[in-house]
Parts: structure tokens; sequence; C-alpha cells
């Protein structure tokens, strides 16, 4: 069985104004207290009457209340067994989907963009140090200057095949700020 609110005691939406608020309690009221003398006069409605009043009537302790009636339209009593089942369900086929495709899709970019890329920086830093040594011998010799430029070439060929092969895909979410800063 579900609680009235203090809407619906005061028959007024969710949205009414402070006014039709006021307006509505001053109905009611005349019509449920008991010294009104009237045929409708009722002690027990008239207390909900007031109670609902007082905290619709007061703006902060009527948005204290929406979100109390909010929040409790989400708790689990109101959800039958069979609705909370097959909601967890469904939450967790999503989280299994989600989880294989952000694991599917890390193994690609690990095959098609860091091993390539790891590859091309290789190649740009394994011989580094053999040619700088190499031309320290003689950098006013013109052989040795010669093969130098050849591979600072090859340098520039490999880092431009590997800015193509890191742009080439976007990085897994769940790598991403790693991703973003290895090169």
């Amino acid at each position: 069985m579900s609680q009235i609110t203090h809407y619906e005691v005061l028959d007024v939406s969710f949205q009414a104004t402070t006014e039709e608020i006021k307006q509505a309690y001053r109905r009611l009221a005349k019509l449920f207290h008991p010294d009104s003398k009237s045929k409708t006069a009722d002690p027990e409605k008239i207390i909900l009457v007031n109670a609902a009043y007082e905290v619709l009537g007061d703006p902060k302790r009527r948005r204290c209340y929406d979100q109390q009636l909010r929040y409790s339209q989400f708790q689990p009593e109101h959800y039958n067994r069979q609705q909370r089942t097959a909601d967890a369900q469904h939450s967790y086929q999503r989280y299994r989907y989600t989880s294989k495709h952000a694991d599917a899709h890390l193994s690609d970019w690990f095959k098609l963009v860091y091993r390539p890329v790891n590859q091309l920086i290789s190649s740009i830093l394994n011989p580094l140090e053999t040619q700088l040594n190499e031309l320290s011998a003689d950098p006013f010799d013109d052989e040795l200057m010669s093969q130098f430029q050849i591979y600072l070439e090859d340098c520039r060929y490999y880092l431009d095949q590997a800015q193509l092969a890191f742009t080439s895909q976007p990085n897994p979410s769940n790598v991403a700020g790693a991703a973003a800063n290895l090169y």
C-alpha cells in the first residue's frame, strides 16, 4: 500500500506554485476544520492538511521533501522482485558486453598501434648511440656526415610512420590517459 503524499493531501500538482499551495490549504481548511461547523468537518483530515501545508508552504522544507520523494521512488521496495532481477541481469549483461568490447579494443590497439609504434621508435633509438659515436670520431668527415644524414632521414621516415600508426586508431578509453602520454 502506498503512502499518500503531501501533494495528494492538498490536491495540487508537484509543480504547484507557493500561491497555489496556499489557496489549496485555505480551501481545504475551510472544508475540514472542526470549527467550521460544516458537515464536511473532519479532525483527521485537517491534521493531514496542516501537516502537508507545514511542509509544502515552506520552500526550504518543500525542497527537502521533494528530494525525499524522488529518492524513495528508486528504493528497491518499489520494484517487484522480477523487475529487480531483470534490471540486475540487464545491468550485468551490459557490463560484460562493455568489458569484452573494451578488452578487444585494447588488444587490437596493442597489435595495430602500440607494437608497431614501439618497433619504429626502437629503430630510431637503438642505432643512435652507435651513429653518434661514429660521427664523433671525425665530425668533419664527409663520408661519416653523409652516413649520419642517411640515418636522420631514416629516423624521419620511421617517426612519420609511427605518427601515422599512433593516430590510426583512437586510444582505448581504459588506457587513454597513459596512451596519450606515451609518445
